[in-house]
């Protein structure tokens, strides 16, 4: 299966109020292309969208937050998932796609070419609700799932070393901005203020 299958799916199964943040990579582009909405966040540095997640999720819990992460990002900082294990927020699902490699820089393995298993090393840590899926049906089997429950859900999704070179269409101030006033006008508050700096 292919991330941008698996990504259809998952656009299908949301609400228009759920926030996504994406990886640092083809993952931003394609999702751009198939839930192109304000509750959005694109292109998260390498290894910090799983963070970025876990606080919108802590901030934010009567709202659902999906982050949709890379297997070279979450090897980047594994003690990520143990804080996700330690914090167990019940609005958060990460979609972890496993390629098994770093595609965007050429296609050099990652851990997961070999004998590293991501949602077992999810588990081991404190997830319970982790698995991985290798077919269509069983990403949108635990998508469902995931998305339905009040419990953290880690997927490791098994995908082609095969992705879409599509645009956001912005950059990354542009994608937080955004982002940042979309969650400012759904959510009545004030976070970015724009006071005007005083000359002396």
């Amino acid at each position: 299966m292919t991330r941008h299958e698996c990504l259809k799916i998952l656009a299908a199964l949301l609400k228009d109020e759920d926030l996504v943040v994406t990886a640092l990579g083809w993952v931003a582009g394609e999702w751009h292309s198939v839930r192109p909405t304000e509750s959005n966040l694109y292109q998260i540095n390498m290894g910090m969208c799983t963070p970025v997640c876990l606080g919108l999720a802590l901030a934010l819990p009567h709202r659902r937050v999906i982050g949709l992460e890379s297997d070279g990002s979450v090897l980047l900082y594994l003690g990520n998932v143990t804080t996700l294990a330690n914090k167990k927020p019940g609005n958060l699902t990460v979609v972890v796609f496993d390629n098994q490699c770093y595609m965007a820089t050429g296609g050099l393995p990652t851990a997961t070419a070999g004998g590293t298993d991501l949602a077992g090393m999810a588990r081991a840590a404190g997830i319970r609700e982790a698995y991985e899926v290798r077919t269509l049906q069983e990403f949108e089997t635990q998508a469902r799932a995931a998305l339905g429950r009040q419990e953290i859900s880690y997927i490791v999704a098994k995908v082609e070393a095969a992705g879409k070179r599509m645009s956001t269409n912005m950059d990354g101030k542009e994608a937080k901005y955004r982002f940042v006033r979309y969650i400012e006008k759904s959510e009545g508050i004030k976070i970015i203020s724009t006071h005007a700096m005083k000359m002396d």
